[in-house]
């Protein structure tokens, strides 16, 4: 039978969605034939192939790699390995066990080198990703911190160095409310200017992110967005005090 099916021209396959994509772009693929050759240069297959069905796009790698076209087949196979991915309703340790009778009633010699539910291979895999990522937790609220307790300091001081001009403004007939909405107007200023420069240095910084992130988008508003008002909240509170 495997001769057979090796000996078929154009031979049965299925494709994955980024293979569908490179060989006829967006158009309807099943049916359709391409040189088999050509494609993967392996001239003990059929010269051809004819596409029978389209599967999703998967991850044979690291989690992080793009997906890359594949095939699928039932040309018979010279290796004396091969991996399998069951999808069950049951507990791990019960789906387990159940495959492993399921095995040994299809042949009690044949053996299996490892069982593991899928999620502790994607765990093995993103472990050190982990870790880095809760560093770097740590080290962006220490970051915050600092930034927060310098923009406050500087902020603070620039008011209060300004009290001679408070008392001269004062003494021409300004009222305190004035002197106060000029100064929150001035640090209203130079916030917008920091956030701008701030949110420019971190547009840039981003791209750079974004090959390292796995499942983070690297512009996330909501997270800029609660930076911008902490840091803008802490200079308006810093300005006031002192004013």
């Amino acid at each position: 039978e495997a001769s057979e099916r090796e000996s078929v021209n154009p031979m049965p396959v299925v494709v994955n969605a980024t293979m569908a994509h490179d060989l006829f772009g967006g158009e309807e693929v099943v049916g359709r034939t391409f040189d088999l050759e050509r494609y993967i240069g392996m001239a003990a297959l059929p010269s051809t192939a004819v596409i029978i069905g389209v599967t999703g796009d998967s991850h044979s790698g690291a989690v992080r790699d793009v997906p890359k076209a594949a095939i699928y087949h039932t040309r018979g196979s010279s290796r004396r390995y091969g991996s399998i991915l069951v999808r069950s309703n049951e507990p791990a340790g019960a789906a387990m066990q159940r495959m492993r009778q399921v095995v040994h009633e299809v042949d009690p010699a044949l053996p299996i080198t490892t069982l593991r539910p899928l999620q502790d291979e994607v765990t093995e895999e993103l472990s050190e990703d982990r870790v880095l990522a809760r560093l770097s937790a740590i080290l962006a609220m220490l970051a915050a911190s600092l930034s927060a307790t310098g923009v406050g300091s500087v902020i603070s001081q620039l008011v209060v160095e300004r009290r001679r001009d408070f008392g001269i403004r004062a003494a021409l007939g300004a009222s305190s409310s004035d002197i106060l909405g000029q100064v929150l107007k001035g640090i209203a200023a130079q916030s917008a200017l920091g956030v701008a420069l701030g949110v420019a240095l971190y547009w840039g910084v981003s791209r750079w992110l974004e090959a390292r992130l796995f499942g983070v988008a690297p512009l996330d508003p909501v997270t800029l967005g609660a930076a911008v008002i902490a840091l803008v909240g802490v200079a308006f509170v810093a300005a006031l005090v002192p004013a």
